[in-house]
């Protein structure tokens, strides 16, 4: 209880990101999507780290044929490179496998894109992101059996160590020693079982990580590479090392080997921890390590076969030895957990979740197998020493298993519907259903069988029960042959009772203990089919990402007579895109054979080149195109030129940030903004025309008139028509009246100049002609960090003469111009005055 409060006060001073499993959180082609040129390469971005010597993908034909190359990993250990042979048109699949570096769990999904026509609806917008596979079966089931099996082996270790103690009444005494056997072989059977469903386990997830079958792997020693050189495998490794030490047998020479094998462990995982895991053993390092456990381990068997021959030498119990074996074997779960991407406390969390439900779940299954087969006066005498005991040991476990359950899906399930929603939030639901099934039948154990195996001997004048039995566990001594020829120790209330009388009582409570087990076995399996799926928090976030950052950015804009568009897809994130550029008239018509669209980037921030993607003709006023220009964080302009026989070119700038932008302000770039203002407001007055966009196709067109300071007129491309003159302002919707009203809470017309207000990390960008003159450009965050500006400043005159805005749903390209014109801006002529 209090490594219980130690754990939650810690975790409420430190918050630790909960990240496991490494899912798919885009992908370039986007799942489901049609191209109309064929790309050259398949990129997946994951939400964490990825092993590059167990992930990769493969892209099919629709015929079945490999249409991709060998995948590599991103500098950034996220992303998953696939070169593309020139593809037709046609229907791909992409099958993906990826291992966690965080956690060490796999993750697998599969989705389909278009080249030239569209993809097929029900595999094409199954998910975002593509559907995560469900873990086979085989997984599942040798996950379950080792989960079971090592709770078990925790179970029986406490129970052996309650037997052993040296005050046990004399009936449970003479009792103790067949107890113990039948106990000592139930840890056998359990260690046994752990070691061949980790090993079924391991080979099952080797399988997975080489997608090959299991046979082949294991031909070709795929299983030792994986054990070696992942988190899985090296935590099976550590689970199926202390399984054997726990095999041990009780005698002088076994406790020893027990001891000194539990420390080499320990020490060896510390040290090849150190290194950087099993791998890092072939270094000069590792053989150093490699040496020094060996000399180690052979002195603890020395020490194992020589000291017990010592006459004067007295080798001490060590009974908690296999109590911290069995807790450190748990342990290896949690290495390999979801708890070990979400941070130390989780972890912690983690463990003390397992160990508290091992000593619940795993004590029954041992009390049962301890008390069940033996004779009715010894199962009497054994129930009256263990039941109240494990009784009470159930019950603090129950609310430690209660609390860091709690812990977790507070961590890992970001909400209510993420239990509907996910697989994850599912099997916790019904685990959450069968545990308080399980605490029922407990809670009838406890309360009312319990106190009837206890009180059928104190109804015929007997005893209380043993008062032992209510003390802490005894961990001091072995088990003392002797102790059932002591005549004052006291005789246990059950054993003093009649046989039918405890025995039915007895009876009746190991049958709610194995229907109490039953229902246990499947909190296991569900626990288990939790453990390998990704938690609720990583899938809804990584759905939120990818609808997000999957859905493409759409540009718009109304212009010179023209209706321009720009597609970039994926949008909000750096990496391979695909462009598509269109122009038509404003009335729908397309353009003339003979017109172009073409497409530049201009990177804001800095000196560099301007980039100019290749695009295809795809006819009249539109082209298609993809590549990596935009996979560089940055604040660009993505221009767009319309060239038409005999017209002028139609030339318009759309804002695109790409990544997060936080460099550090610079003072000279926030003089400048304050020149600007200044500059502006000595113009007087000046004319605006500002494009509008919300990224999906929305496009609004505005020409400002301002006096700076007092008065603004505003007409815009859907016929709104306004006025403002001072605190009063005029408004005409198309087709009615003008209506007036005064403002409560106006300031002061500024124009471009009100979104220099409370400028953000200012700094400087490149410079970069503005009609006759040049201008410096300058870069700005809004206050509350939600839109990001460029403002072009004339170097001679110190005005705003372009200003680009980009918001979530509102991008704007504004120009400025006619600075000093002679401005009528008068209330309207017939309206309300």
């Amino acid at each position: 209880m209090l490594l219980g409060l130690l754990v939650l006060g810690a975790a409420a001073m430190t918050a630790s990101p909960a990240a496991a499993h490494a899912v798919l959180e885009r992908a370039t082609p986007a799942p489901g999507s049609r191209l109309e040129a064929p790309p050259r390469q398949l990129v997946l971005r994951f939400t964490e780290p990825v092993d590059a010597s167990f992930s990769g993908a493969v892209v099919r034909d629709a015929a079945g044929a490999t249409v991709s190359g060998r995948a590599a990993t991103g500098a950034d250990g996220r992303t998953v490179v696939v070169p593309l042979r020139s593809l037709g048109t046609g229907v791909y699949t992409v099958r993906w496998r990826v291992l966690s570096l965080v956690d060490g769990h796999q993750t697998a999904g599969a989705f389909v894109f278009a080249v030239g026509q569209e993809a097929p609806g029900a595999l094409g917008t199954s998910a975002p992101s593509g559907a995560v596979a469900t873990p086979p079966a085989v997984l599942v089931g040798a996950r379950w059996t080792a989960t079971a099996a090592a709770m078990v082996l925790f179970g029986a270790t406490w129970v052996r160590a309650t037997l052993a103690a040296p005050t046990l009444p004399a009936l449970a005494a003479a009792a103790a020693g067949a107890a113990l056997g039948r106990l000592r072989r139930l840890t056998m059977a359990a260690a046994g079982t752990l070691v061949a469903a980790t090993a079924v386990d391991v080979v099952a997830q080797a399988s997975l990580a080489f997608d090959q079958p299991a046979l082949a792997v294991v031909a070709r020693g795929g299983v030792a590479t994986f054990l070696v050189s992942t988190r899985p495998g090296q935590s099976a490794l550590w689970r199926a090392a202390l399984a054997l030490v726990l095999l041990a047998p009780p005698s002088p020479s076994g406790r020893i080997l027990q001891l000194t094998g539990l420390l080499w462990l320990v020490l060896v995982g510390l040290m090849t921890t150190a290194l950087g895991g099993l791998s890092a053993l072939g270094s000069a390092h590792g053989t150093l390590v490699v040496l020094t456990s060996s000399v180690y381990g052979m002195l603890g068997v020395l020490a194992a076969s020589l000291l017990p021959q010592i006459r004067d030498v007295r080798v001490p119990a060590m009974r908690p030895v296999p109590l911290a074996t069995a807790a450190l074997l748990l342990l290896g779960f949690t290495l390999s957990s979801h708890a070990a991407g979400a941070g130390v406390v989780a972890g912690v969390v983690d463990w003390v979740h397992l160990v508290a439900a091992a000593t619940w779940l795993g004590g029954l299954a041992a009390v049962v197998v301890a008390v069940a087969p033996a004779s009715a006066p010894e199962r009497a005498a054994l129930a009256a020493v263990l039941v109240p005991r494990a009784s009470r040991v159930a019950a603090v476990a129950l609310g430690a298993v209660a609390v860091t359950g709690a812990y977790a899906a507070g961590l890992h399930v970001p909400g209510l519907r993420a239990l509907v929603d996910t697989l994850y939030g599912r099997g916790l639901l019904v685990k959450a259903l069968l545990v308080a099934a399980v605490a029922a039948l407990g809670a009838v154990n406890r309360f009312r069988l319990v106190p009837q195996v206890l009180g059928a001997g104190v109804a015929e004048g007997a005893r209380p029960a043993d008062p032992t039995a209510a003390g802490p566990l005894v961990l001091l001594q072995p088990p003392d042959p002797a102790a059932a020829t002591r005549s004052p120790t006291p005789r246990s209330a059950a054993a003093d009772a009649p046989p039918h009388a405890t025995g039915a009582a007895l009876a009746g409570l190991l049958r709610v203990v194995r229907l109490e087990l039953a229902v246990a076995a499947l909190v296991v399996g569900v626990a288990t089919v939790i453990a390998l799926a990704p938690p609720a928090r990583t899938v809804s976030e990584q759905q939120a990402a990818s609808a997000s950052v999957q859905r493409p950015l759409v540009f718009a804009s109304l212009v010179g007579g023209l209706r321009v568009g720009l597609v970039v897809a994926p949008a909000g994130a750096p990496g391979w895109s695909r462009y598509e550029v269109t122009a038509r008239y404003a009335d729908g018509r397309p353009l003339d054979p003979d017109s172009r669209v073409l497409l530049r980037f201009v990177e804001l921030a800095e000196e560099t080149e301007v980039v100019v993607p290749t695009l295809r003709g795809a006819g009249p006023g539109r082209a298609v195109g993809e590549g990596a220009e935009l996979a560089v964080a940055g604040w660009w302009e993505l221009v767009v030129t319309v060239r038409r026989r005999g017209q002028p070119d139609v030339v318009l700038g759309f804002p695109f940030v790409a990544g997060p932008q936080r460099p550090a302000p610079d003072p000279q770039a926030q003089r400048l903004l304050e020149r600007a203002r200044a500059a502006m407001a000595a113009a007087r007055t000046w004319r605006e025309e500002e494009h509008l966009t919300d990224g999906a196709g929305g496009a609004l067109t505005a020409h400002y008139e301002i006096r700076y300071g007092d008065r603004l007129r505003l007409r815009t491309s859907t016929g709104v028509d306004l006025i403002r003159i001072g605190q009063r302002q005029y408004l005409r919707e198309p087709g009615a009246a003008w209506v007036v009203r005064d403002l409560e809470q106006g300031g002061p017309i500024e124009g471009a100049l009100g979104y220099t207000r409370g400028a953000q990390g200012a700094r400087l960008g490149r410079r970069l002609p503005c009609g006759d003159a040049t201008c410096q450009i300058v870069l700005w965050d809004a206050p509350d960090q939600t839109a990001a500006f460029a403002a072009w400043i004339g170097l001679a005159d110190g005005r705003i003469h372009r200003l680009l805005m980009a918001a979530p749903a509102h991008y704007m390209a504004l120009r400025a111009y006619d600075f000093g014109a002679a401005l009528l801006i008068e209330p309207p002529r017939g309206g309300p005055r």
